[in-house]
């Protein structure tokens, strides 16, 4: 019996005409029984007219659908380039609650 073949396909990439560009501070993420889903937002502060506290607002720009295999690849990717932001910039932190984001 012969070994299947394998082979390796060049892929050329271009932007489709559809193509957004989305700034993101925040995302999601769900869990499908077939997909993996994160969505991604941004949060802005809302000062008050008055004399009551400030609220954040987030406004969800875009949603992204990966297979699960996608999604391990996604992985990879970003540890790896969370690697070299942080070898070039430092440690980045994450805000533990709403009210941290709004300090400075």
């Amino acid at each position: 019996m012969r070994e299947p073949k394998q082979a390796t396909l060049a892929v050329r990439s271009k932007y489709a005409d559809s193509f957004v560009r989305v700034y993101a501070t925040d995302s999601s993420s769900f869990i499908g029984d077939f997909d993996y889903r994160i969505l991604f937002a941004l949060t802005s502060a809302i000062a008050p007219e008055g004399s009551g506290d400030p609220t954040a607002q987030a406004e969800y720009k875009v949603e992204i659908i990966l297979s699960y295999t996608a999604l391990r690849q996604l992985k990879n990717r970003l540890e790896a380039d969370a690697k070299i932001v942080e070898t070039r910039f430092g440690q980045v932190t994450v805000p533990t609650s709403p009210d941290d984001r709004l300090m400075t």
